[in-house]
């Protein structure tokens, strides 16, 4: 790999076979799998930011084939995770089925580390998105666009950048949509000069801590540990508003001094003056919304261009998760690529219409009536065993599980928001 600077390039950009448009997950995970399995095409990268740090955590129940190809990457893995309220707890727990995160920034050393070892990748770094636009008008029409970031949308869609706050978004020229329900929140890094969790504490994840609804609408705090004397918290928001980073960070910041408050009083001993600090770690702001004229969509290649990450759908709305279904995409496309058969990417549909179409209504349920948010993810824990939790959101559940989840709704909110859909969607065909 050879990391170039502005208007350098180690061949000409006609001589590229495969040309990847953003750096993020999404296109990462593809070119770490074209490397592993020794392609021998030229590929160019071409990133907007200056360097990689880290600002994210993904995280999720992961298949053994989702984390092919992703060994060396450091990991934490969880055996148990828990749902909390007010007057509630319950806790899952499964060897079998462990709840896994990844820090960005270890992805994005290893990975950069991998692509190191390969003379057929070139890494183009602080690029903008008008100089991508002028340098594709002089690729060969046999390579292949990987477009992660909307360049070659018509009109142009810019992704909606997940990792900036909604100021910044704006001035880089990404969507600032805030309609409809977004998933808002801001990590901070807790460390501290005393322990913070036993050995056995280590393996549980707090996915969804003190789960309330405020004027801002549902909330909870989402901890991870992830050494004896560290953790990742995060208040996270569901929610119509434009949050600021600073109130995330606050909420975060309270939110992990009452946690470790609260465990100060189980076992004086081991917290007893025990300092803690903050670093702002991370920040997310995630769309919640299905589009229903593309709930439908599969994203094939047109033209010699493959979309891929956020643009393409790899954010499910439900949940926020992507991780495991970009990792499904990287597969799907680097086999394409390799394989000299194929001439058209099969279309492709990271979630089916089904699955969609309940997220839109479990949307809309807790857009509406957010006061009912807690009761509605301690019935799906309640309901489900850690398996089938486990299982249902890597999307590899079947009917059984689904009707589970259904009938452990209350059945009124839901009745509601889906009337509200099939009104909503009679109004858009009228017009």
């Amino acid at each position: 790999m050879t990391v170039l600077g502005p208007c350098m390039y180690n061949r000409p950009i006609s001589q590229y076979g495969v040309i990847v448009l953003g750096g993020g997950c999404a296109g990462l995970s593809l070119i770490r799998k074209l490397v592993q399995q020794n392609f021998d095409i030229p590929i160019l990268l071409l990133e907007q930011r200056t360097q990689y740090t880290h600002d994210r955590t993904w995280s999720g129940w992961f298949s053994t084939e989702q984390l092919q190809g992703l060994e060396t990457i450091p990991k934490h893995t969880y055996t148990s995770w828990s749902f909390t309220s007010a007057s509630k707890k319950i806790l899952h727990t499964s060897e079998e089925h462990a709840y896994c995160s990844i820090a960005s920034g270890d992805f994005y050393t290893d990975t950069l580390a991998l692509l190191e070892q390969s003379p057929m990748v070139d890494v183009h770094l602080d690029i903008a998105l008008d100089d991508i636009e002028h340098l594709l008008a002089n690729k060969s029409e046999q390579t292949v666009l990987i477009d992660t970031i909307g360049v070659t949308q018509k009109p142009h869609k810019r992704e909606v950048d997940t990792r900036t706050t909604y100021q910044q978004s704006k001035s880089r020229g990404m969507s600032t949509d805030c309609e409809g329900l977004w998933q808002r929140f801001a990590g901070v890094t807790v460390s501290a000069n005393q322990p913070l969790f036993t050995p056995d504490e280590l393996k549980q994840a707090a996915l969804m801590h003190d789960m309330q609804s405020n004027e801002h609408g549902f909330c909870f705090n989402y901890i991870l540990p992830l050494t004896q004397y560290t953790a990742l918290v995060e208040t996270t928001f569901f929610t119509t508003e434009a949050l600021s980073a600073v109130y995330l960070q606050k909420q975060s910041i309270a939110a992990a001094k009452d946690f470790f408050a609260a465990n100060t009083d189980v076992n004086t001993a081991r917290h007893h003056a025990c300092a803690l600090t903050f670093t702002v770690s991370e920040e997310g702001h995630l769309p919640m919304q299905v589009n229903p004229d593309k709930s439908s969509m599969a994203y094939a290649s047109t033209s010699g261009i493959i979309l891929g990450g956020t643009i393409a759908g790899a954010l499910r709305p439900s949940s926020g998760y992507a991780f495991a279904s970009i990792q499904n995409w990287a597969k799907k496309v680097a086999e394409f690529l390799v394989s000299e058969n194929s001439q058209v990417f099969e279309p492709y549909q990271h979630y089916s219409r089904i699955t969609l179409y309940l997220d839109r209504i479990f949307l809309a349920a807790l857009s509406r009536y957010s006061t009912i948010a807690p009761q509605l993810f301690l019935s799906m824990a309640t309901t489900l065993s850690a398996k089938q939790f486990a299982l249902f959101m890597n999307h590899q559940a079947g009917l059984l599980v689904w009707l589970k989840v259904i009938w452990a709704m209350p059945k009124r909110p839901f009745m509601k928001a889906w009337w509200s859909i099939g009104r909503k969607k009679d109004t858009l065909n009228a017009e």
